[in-house]
């Protein structure tokens, strides 16, 4: 992969030799270390927030609610419509 861009942060010396000895322990360069670790924390920040975890109860609700013929409110209706006009529909 190609490194086109930079990353710069203003750290305390105490910060920057943990996160030096930690490289050191992983074999890896400074950077290689902050960067590698940055990824791990952002994917796990992500992932987060596209699963959902529910526990036995609102997974009932959420089933229920899937399974219902009820008809779609009026915001929901609105919302549709709006993507319907919308750049992402087409």
């Amino acid at each position: 992969m190609e490194r086109t861009e930079r990353l710069e942060a203003r750290i305390t010396g105490e910060t920057k030799l943990l996160l030096r000895e930690a490289a050191l322990r992983r074999g890896r360069s400074l950077s290689e270390f902050v960067v590698s670790a940055a990824i791990e924390k952002a994917e796990e920040i992500l992932e987060h927030e596209r699963v959902w975890r529910l526990n036995a109860q609102r997974s009932a609700q959420f089933v229920k609610a899937l399974l219902s013929d009820s008809e779609p409110g009026e915001r929901l209706r609105k919302a549709a419509e709006r993507y319907k006009d919308s750049d992402l529909a087409k």
